[in-house]
């Protein structure tokens, strides 16, 4: 018999790769929060033939409602849970409402629901940025680790979006932390990437407005030649979206990853050496000219890469991935 994988926001950039990787071993039962993202995601799948779609299931879920939770565990025989739903769009109004507030309550409701039913293991996909404060991110001097934490406080969080962001994650794995040290019985592991780079699940949706960050590749392909100065001042960790999918599967199967925080990146980008790479690969582009940007950046010290099986992909290559699938999809 295969065992049933509840996966929260199953439609998103992540999301849609842990469906397909999944679906190797698992009947999965995806949360969308519409009936169109429900049946999109479907359509997307059936581009795949090797994927048995016959074995994934949508459902809605949003962040804050208890009682479609509650219903679609008494619908399925869920066994294992990962938890990949979060908004995440800086440009949102309201982010009281649109982010702090669905990222802890949603948290604090899997884990009241999740109590009386027979599930054996919990992923969390958490974020790096629980680990430190936007203060920190240019300080040389400190060191992220699984063991530092973002100190922001409510009051700090509805500042703006990124402090709300840090704010909430952090809240949220504080709880879920708490929630596994207390259970017998149920296995976690929560994964904090960086920046989440790499191609698209599904080339088709390199005709549209990608998530945030990979927009940046759309922005960084749209410049002219005489476009450098809109070319976005940032930089930092890279994690492939591949990689993180693989992570989230193997934490449901290998003791040495249970109730683990994985930081896992691979190298440093900046969206200086994105346009770089553009152009030393698609000289039919009419780009900006190669530039520099001096990268100031925290440390990080983790465990991680002594506790995984593969080899992180290297940096360069997920952002030629990246870029590589937009050009031929839209042909440029």
């Amino acid at each position: 018999m295969m065992e049933t994988v509840l996966l929260t926001g199953s439609n998103g950039f992540l999301g849609s790769h842990l469906v397909k990787k999944l679906l190797s071993k698992y009947k999965v039962i995806g949360t969308v929060r519409s009936k169109d993202k429900g049946e999109n995601l479907v359509q997307e799948l059936k581009q795949d033939s090797q994927l048995n779609i016959g074995n994934f299931q949508w459902e809605i879920w949003e962040l804050t409602d208890q009682a479609s939770l509650e219903k679609i565990l008494k619908k399925y025989k869920i066994s294992k849970i990962v938890h990949s739903a979060a908004p995440y769009d800086f440009g949102i109004k309201n982010f009281v409402d649109n982010v702090i507030n669905p990222i802890i309550k949603g948290m604090e409701i899997l884990i009241s629901v999740i109590k009386t039913y027979p599930v054996t293991h919990f992923v969390l996909t958490s974020s790096s940025q629980c680990h430190y404060n936007l203060d920190q991110y240019s300080n040389e001097d400190f060191i992220l680790t699984e063991k530092t934490w973002c100190s922001y406080n409510y009051e700090e969080a509805v500042e703006n979006p990124f402090k709300a962001y840090h704010y909430a994650k952090t809240q949220s794995e504080i709880l879920y932390w708490n929630f596994i040290n207390s259970s017998a019985s149920i296995i976690g592991c929560a994964i904090s990437p960086f920046f989440m780079f790499g191609p698209q699940p599904f080339d088709s949706r390199c005709l549209k407005r990608l998530n945030t960050p990979n927009e940046l590749f759309n922005i960084i392909l749209r410049c002219g030649p005489d476009d450098l100065s809109k070319i976005p001042n940032l930089f930092g960790y890279v994690s492939d979206v591949r990689d993180i999918a693989e992570l989230h599967f193997k934490a449901l199967e290998h003791e040495k990853l249970q109730n683990k925080i994985l930081l896992p990146f691979s190298g440093i980008f900046s969206c200086a050496e994105i346009l770089n790479l553009a152009k030393d690969s698609f000289r039919q582009l009419n780009l900006p000219p190669k530039t520099f940007t001096e990268i100031i950046l925290f440390k990080v010290v983790s465990n991680t890469n002594g506790l995984i099986d593969f080899e992180l992909t290297n940096p360069n290559q997920t952002i030629f991935d990246s870029l590589n699938q937009i050009v031929l999809t839209k042909n440029l």
